[in-house]
């Protein structure tokens, strides 16, 4: 029989992101709940400018109100030419800049902030730093306070998965489901090195 559409998988997008090389180490323990509402992801060209969005549609639930949360990645180069197929965005050009849908997070729910000392929020690593504003490359990608990363070496990460989402993980979706649902064992994510890891970055804050 024909296997059921994406969205009828529990767990599908969740399990498709960590079986891509280039996105399993942005999700972590604490985005697997909101990522397993995640029902499609796709993409799309921009009309009028080089570059593509890339769409994630979500199920209703118990972490923010948003249906779909788009990131955007324009690169400098001729829109016509771009618009026009002739140019590959890779060849128009470096990233110019990213956009991305605000994420409406219901109280309490972002994944984003952790409880620190003296009841202060602090920022802890999640893949919804990818829907923050331009500049929060270094959360999305983890590097920790004091950690020498060059903007450029940041932008490299950022085209790297800009062509990961829209080249590997929106067409290849289901054989990276099948690859990462094997070392999954089938249950929501709970390897001891995503828990040291966690444990990590509370001590580390």
């Amino acid at each position: 029989p024909p296997a059921p559409p994406a969205t009828t998988i529990p767990r599908f997008w969740l399990l498709a992101l960590k079986g891509c090389s280039l996105t399993v180490d942005l999700v972590h323990r604490c985005d697997e709940r909101a990522l397993a509402a995640l029902a499609d992801v796709r993409y799309r060209r921009l009309p009028d400018a080089a570059g593509f969005a890339v769409e994630f549609e979500f199920l209703p639930n118990d972490f923010f109100a948003n249906d779909v949360l788009v990131k955007t990645f324009v690169f400098a180069g001729a829109a016509a030419a771009s618009a026009s197929g002739q140019v590959a965005e890779e060849e128009a050009g470096a990233l110019q800049r990213t956009e991305a849908t605000p994420v409406l997070w219901r109280e309490g729910k972002d994944t984003t902030v952790a409880a620190g000392e003296n009841g202060r929020s602090r920022a802890r690593a999640s893949f919804f730093h990818l829907f923050k504003p331009q500049g929060a490359d270094a959360a999305l990608f983890g590097v920790r306070t004091g950690e020498k990363v060059s903007a450029a070496q940041l932008e490299e990460r950022q085209v790297a998965l800009a062509f990961a989402l829209r080249d590997e993980l929106v067409p290849r979706a289901a054989a990276l489901y099948t690859l990462a649902a094997r070392w999954d064992g089938g249950e929501p994510g709970s390897s001891s090195s995503d828990e040291e890891e966690e444990e990590e970055e509370e001590e580390s804050g």
